[in-house]
């Protein structure tokens, strides 16, 4: 026989003696009003009784139902001055006044200072929306998919290095003809 105590309620605390009958767990035990109550369970299966401090462990239980989907994740998105006019979808780098100019892979100074890929065209002085890192579309591009996509001339994006390329600068990889992961890697001078 084993004496135990259950709360209930932040309030309510009962005394119980607990005993085990072979397949059946009877609890006996009176509440503050002065009733006493017994409340017998009868479980699938022997039931076992733990000592202080053992941890029993039964099998396991059904999987329960998937929780509310959490807060959106913050993306790469980042607000920069236009320091001349760029379009959409053209990998950027700062000026010496910190404003977005096009990178370029034959501008060694530019090999390892690509910030990110603008999401729209911007006028000089207006502010753009630049992405690094995240997932891109355009329906513009017809990259394939599967393959590398480096930093070109004047920002482009392209799966195919130029001539005269200083160094090589993937940006990310083609998912789909119009969609790219952006996560750029270190630049390697060629």
């Amino acid at each position: 026989m084993a004496q135990i105590g259950i709360t209930l309620a932040p309030t309510l605390t009962v005394g119980l003696t607990l005993s085990s009958g072979g397949s059946e767990v009877v609890l006996d035990g009176a509440v503050p009003n002065g009733l006493l109550h017994t409340l017998t369970l009868a479980p699938a299966g022997p039931v076992v009784l733990a000592t202080a401090g053992e941890i029993l462990r039964g099998e396991r239980g059904l999987r329960g139902e998937q929780g509310l989907p959490g807060p959106a994740g913050t993306s790469g998105t980042v607000i920069y001055t236009a320091g001349m006019a760029l379009s959409g979808h053209v990998a950027v780098t700062l000026d010496a006044l910190g404003r977005a100019v096009p990178a370029d892979c034959t501008m060694a100074t530019h090999a390892h200072a690509v910030v990110g890929v603008t999401l729209g065209a911007a006028a000089a002085g207006e502010s753009v929306s630049v992405l690094a890192p995240g997932q891109l579309e355009h329906a513009g591009w017809a990259f394939v998919p599967g393959q590398c996509i480096f930093l070109g001339l004047d920002g482009a994006l392209t799966q195919a290095l130029p001539v005269q390329a200083l160094f090589a600068k993937v940006l990310g990889i083609a998912v789909a003809p119009t969609r790219v992961n952006l996560g750029f890697q270190a630049a390697i001078f060629v």
